[in-house]
Order: structure tokens, then C-alpha cells, then sequence
């Protein structure tokens, strides 16, 4: 497997695992009330998820090669069992290198987002806002 496909793979994986961690913070949430706790089970939940992509994809890495008998790496031609499921099988190798740079550039795209608002935020702190007319002034 190429660099890409096991990004991708580790991706489509982090999808099921998300999710369950997402569905447990979900439940604590409803039977927890007090806000610092569930914010802290949040930030947990959020760093483990980054913990099983990333397991995920350490995982995935000796998986995706292989020595042959000359001790020279060959990329293997095992399929992932968890993608193959039922009739739904498609040729992985084509499909997760762009799924990977499409997940790649939302991530990218979304972070730009948040880094235009935080700009656009500090940008206001620092110039202020400008003052109400005088008409408005003198009604308040």
C-alpha cells in the first residue's frame, strides 16, 4: 500500500471509532450535569480520537508492507477485511489516495476558516468599534 492508502484507510476507520466515542460522550452528557465535567469528558473524548487515528494509522503501516525473500519491501496485496463487506467491494487502492487529499483539504479548508475568524476577532480587539452617531447618542 502506498502512503495514501493507508491514510485512507486509517481515515475510514476513524470514521466507526469517532462515532462510538461521539455516542458515549453523548450518553455521559445526559446523565451528567454539571458543565466542567462534561466539558472535560468532551476534551477526553476529543483527544482520544486523535489518539486512535493516529494508533489507527501506526497500526495500519507495518500491515500495508512486507519483506519479500531478498529483505526488500513489497507493498502487499492484502485487502482490508472491515472495507469488503458483502457485495459492496470496490478496488481500495484507487479510491483512498483521493479520499485521503479530499479529507486533507477540508481539514485545511475548515482550519483556514477558523484562523480568518480568529484574525477577523483580533482585528476588531485591537481597531475597536466605531461610535454610534450623534442622534443615537442622544436617544440613549
Amino acid at each position: 500500500m502506498m502512503a495514501w492508502e493507508t491514510v485512507g484507510l486509517a481515515l475510514v476507520h476513524f470514521l466507526w471509532q469517532g462515532m462510538l466515542l461521539g455516542l458515549l460522550v453523548w450518553f455521559a452528557a445526559r446523565w451528567i450535569g454539571a458543565p466542567r465535567l462534561r466539558h472535560g469528558i468532551a476534551v477526553a473524548a476529543l483527544l482520544l480520537m486523535l489518539g486512535s487515528f493516529v494508533m489507527t494509522l501506526l497500526l495500519s503501516i507495518p500491515a500495508a508492507t512486507m519483506r519479500d525473500s531478498q529483505g526488500a519491501i513489497v507493498p502487499s496485496r492484502v485487502p482490508d477485511r472491515a472495507l469488503a463487506v458483502g457485495s459492496f467491494q470496490k478496488d481500495w487502492a484507487e479510491v483512498l489516495p483521493w479520499l485521503s487529499a479530499a479529507w486533507i483539504c477540508g481539514v485545511l479548508v475548515l482550519a483556514g476558516s477558523r484562523a480568518g475568524g480568529w484574525w477577523m476577532t483580533r482585528r476588531l480587539r485591537r481597531q475597536g468599534v466605531c461610535l454610534p452617531g450623534n442622534e443615537w447618542r442622544t436617544r440613549m
